[in-house]
């Protein structure tokens, strides 16, 4: 499922399914309005690529392009998370030295896994 949203001057575009999100602005903005026009762009070959946009979205990334130069952003828009993702498991083989992780082995446990899963969206 991909959902669009007209933000500030830009547009949001997440594929929930994928867990890919973009925030398209100025010029990418403008390069997608042509596709949606008809007009193919390496860019939107990306996009496309990268399950961000398909030909089924064209009407609401239409809507949210037209919506984009009169929607005002809140204040910190930015501060909270569009998606979350949940770590089952800290188990790891590689130990690289980088790693922000403790080095303990520890999982989730089933009750957790089965209360995420009554969200939609979230695979156990």
């Amino acid at each position: 499922m991909i959902r669009v949203r007209a933000e500030e001057n830009a547009i949001l575009i997440w594929n929930m399914e994928l867990s890919r999100t973009a925030y398209i602005s100025d010029e990418e903005l403008h390069a997608l309005g042509r596709w949606i026009n008809g007009e193919s762009s390496g860019f939107s070959e990306r996009l496309k690529k990268r399950g961000i946009i398909c030909d089924a979205v064209i009407p609401a990334i239409t809507e949210a392009i037209f919506a984009a130069p009169d929607r005002k952003a809140p204040a910190y828009s930015f501060c909270a998370p569009e998606s979350l993702h949940i770590e089952l498991t800290s188990r790891c083989p590689l130990n690289c030295p980088q790693c922000y992780k403790d080095r303990t082995e520890t999982d989730i446990s089933f009750e957790i896994k089965v209360q995420f899963a009554k969200y939609k969206y979230i695979a156990v």
